[in-house]
C-alpha cells in the first residue's frame, strides 16, 4: 500500500467558515478525483456547525470467497486494531474526546462503509483517522488480532442468528439461489474459523484502495481548505499493483422457490411476500418508490388499525447492485393466520391497480418530498444519499432533482409497475410458531415448495 505518512491534523489548517450558506434546495458540491483514483464529494452546509465524514470501499460481504463468509465482515473490524500511527481502538478514543456525534463501520452486501458525524473543528482529525484505515492499517494485521475479531465476530453471529435472522436467510436464499454471492452461509461458524491472517491481508489489499473508494464529506466545510486536507491526507496513498475484479451474478431470478415456510419456537409468527423490483438506475425506480409508500400506508390502516389482523407492517424496496427487491413484511396479531394475511395482501395488491391513482397521488407525493427534505437538512442522511446515487447513477444527489422527479411521476409510470407483481415472480415466505417438543432440531424446520 503507501509508502507516505501525512502529518498530524494537529499540525494542519482546519475548516474555515464560509460566507454565506444554502438557501432553499440549492447545494453546493463539488465532485472530483484524486490522481490515485479516489472520488471525492464536498458539499458545504453551514446550517449546522458538524460534518458527515464517509469513506466507501467497493468491497462488501457479495465478494467474501466460497468457503469463507464473514470475511468482509471480519475485515471490517481488523481496521479498528490501529495503523502505523495510531494504537488499536485509538481511532474511536480521538473521535470521542473531539465530540463525534455518530460513528461506525459496516459490512454491507455490496460496500463497505465507515461513517462519522463531527464538530467542524474536528474534520481534519476524522480525514487523518480514515487516511491512515486505507494507507497504514495493513501493517498491524496480524495473527492476534485476528484471532480477536474472530472470537467478536463469532459472538455476533451467535447473538444474531435467532429464529427471525435464519428465517430472513432462508427467504434471501429462496429469492437469489443457493449459490448466488448475496446468499451466503446460513450460520458461518466453520467459515470464520477457516479464515487465516492472509486471506484478510489479501482482502483488505483487493478493496481497501483508493481506486475502489469514495470519500463523501458534508457540513460545516469551506472547500478549498478542505480539498487541500483530502489532497494532503489521501493524495499520496497508492494502489497495489494488482487490479481487483468483482464477481459478478444475474439478477434475482425467483426461480428456486415459491414458498418457504419456516417452524420455530418463535413468539411472533411472521410472513413475508417478494417480487423482483426496478434497479436504483432505473427510471421507474422513483414511481416504485411511491407504491411502496402508498402500499404500506394501505395495508397499515385496513389490517393493522382497521382488522388489527396485524401487528406490525413495512413495504420497501432494497436497493442492490444485482437486483434490487420489493418487499412486504408482516408480523401477525396474536390471533391471526398465515392464509388469511397472505389472502389479504394479495387483495390489496389488485385493489392497488385499480385505484385512482390520478386522485391518490398528490398526496403520496407529498409525502415522499417531506421524507426527502428530513433526509436532506441531516449531513449524514444526505452523505448517505450521495453514497447511493453515485453508486447507482454516478452523480451526486441532488434534491431539487429527486423532488422534481417525484412530481413529476404520473399515474401511467405507477401502472406500468404491474409487470413486477405477478406471481411466477414472487416468493412468499411464512415464519410459524411450534411447540419445542414438535422440533427435532433446535435450528428450526424448513420447508421449501419448489415451482
Amino acid at each position: 500500500m503507501p509508502l507516505t505518512a501525512a502529518a498530524n491534523p494537529s499540525e494542519a489548517p482546519g475548516a474555515r467558515p464560509a460566507a454565506g450558506g444554502i438557501e432553499g434546495l440549492a447545494q453546493s458540491a463539488a465532485h472530483f478525483r484524486l490522481a490515485n483514483g479516489l472520488e471525492v464529494l464536498l458539499e458545504e452546509d453551514h446550517r449546522q456547525p458538524t460534518v458527515a465524514v464517509v469513506v466507501a470501499y467497493e468491497i462488501g460481504s457479495r465478494d467474501d470467497p466460497r468457503g469463507y463468509s464473514q470475511l468482509a465482515h471480519l475485515v471490517e473490524h481488523m481496521t479498528y486494531r490501529g495503523s502505523r500511527h495510531l494504537k488499536p481502538f485509538d481511532a474511536t478514543t480521538l473521535l470521542e474526546r473531539a465530540g463525534v456525534h455518530r460513528m461506525n463501520g459496516v459490512t454491507t452486501l455490496d460496500y463497505t462503509a465507515y461513517y462519522a458525524l463531527v464538530p467542524a473543528s474536528a474534520l481534519p482529525l476524522a480525514l487523518w483517522i480514515e487516511s491512515e484505515r486505507m494507507a497504514f492499517t495493513l501493517e498491524r494485521f496480524n495473527e492476534q488480532a485476528l484471532a480477536l475479531e474472530q472470537k467478536i465476530v463469532r459472538n455476533e453471529l451467535l447473538m444474531r442468528y435467532d429464529a427471525q435472522r435464519m428465517f430472513q436467510h432462508h427467504a434471501w436464499r429462496a429469492i437469489f439461489g443457493q449459490d448466488h454471492p448475496y446468499s451466503g452461509a446460513e450460520l458461518p461458524l466453520d467459515d470464520l474459523a477457516a479464515i487465516e491472517l492472509r486471506h484478510a491481508q489479501w482482502f483488505f489489499q483487493q478493496g481497501y484502495r483508493p481506486s475502489n473508494a469514495r470519500l463523501i464529506l458534508v457540513g460545516d466545510l469551506e472547500p478549498v481548505a478542505t480539498r487541500a486536507l483530502v489532497e494532503r491526507y489521501f493524495g499520496p496513498v497508492v494502489n497495489p499493483k494488482a487490479p481487483f475484479a468483482r464477481r459478478r451474478a444475474a439478477p434475482p431470478a425467483f426461480a428456486s422457490a415459491q414458498r418457504v415456510t419456516f417452524e420455530d419456537t418463535v413468539y411472533r409468527e411472521q410472513i413475508e411476500m417478494y417480487w423482483a423490483a426496478p434497479l436504483a438506475s432505473s427510471r421507474e425506480r422513483v414511481a416504485a418508490g411511491l407504491v411502496a409508500g402508498a402500499f404500506e400506508q394501505a395495508l397499515r390502516e385496513r389490517l393493522v388499525d382497521g382488522q388489527g389482523a396485524l401487528s406490525r407492517v413495512a413495504a420497501d424496496i432494497h436497493d442492490l447492485d444485482l437486483g434490487s427487491v420489493f418487499s412486504v413484511s408482516a408480523t401477525l396479531a396474536k390471533d391471526g393466520n398465515h392464509d388469511g394475511i397472505e389472502a389479504a395482501i394479495e387483495r390489496e395488491i389488485r385493489q392497488m391497480w385499480s385505484t385512482d391513482w390520478g386522485a391518490l397521488l398528490p398526496e403520496v407525493k407529498q409525502t415522499a418530498i417531506v421524507r426527502e427534505l428530513v433526509l436532506y437538512d441531516e449531513p449524514l442522511g444526505r452523505a448517505l444519499r450521495h453514497l447511493q446515487s453515485l453508486r447507482s447513477m454516478s452523480r451526486p444527489f441532488d434534491v431539487a432533482r429527486r423532488i422534481a422527479e417525484i412530481r413529476g411521476v404520473t399515474p401511467d409510470d405507477v401502472l406500468r409497475l404491474r409487470g413486477y407483481f405477478t406471481t411466477d415472480r414472487r416468493l412468499v415466505a411464512r415464519l410459524v410458531r411450534v411447540e419445542p417438543e414438535a422440533l427435532a432440531s433446535s435450528e428450526g424446520r424448513l420447508t421449501v415448495d419448489a415451482r
